[in-house]
């Protein structure tokens, strides 16, 4: 799978942000397969494992009242760090 240009994260060896997951309900990460991973002013770091998903975006944006910046994770990392950070 291409990356889109966009960087990857290792989501198991992040540090991530526990403001960061405050700002996404656990139901809108788990059902859009996200992990918000950063705020940095008016912007969402949030990873996914397929960035073209607008629905996912758009979600979160409505959420947040963020832009959101997508960066690659792994589908696997993904649900590792859903039950992690989202118990």
């Amino acid at each position: 799978m291409s990356d889109f240009g966009l960087p990857r994260v290792d989501l198991d060896a992040l540090s991530i942000e526990a403001d960061a997951i405050g700002r996404v309900p656990a139901e809108v990460a788990r059902m859009r397969q996200v992990v918000p991973v950063a705020v940095m002013a008016n912007v969402l770091v949030v990873a996914m494992n397929d960035p073209t998903d607008i629905r996912a975006v758009d979600d979160l944006f409505f959420v947040t009242q963020l832009r959101i910046e997508p960066v690659i994770a792994t589908a696997d990392a993904i649900k590792r760090a859903l039950a992690k950070y989202y118990p």
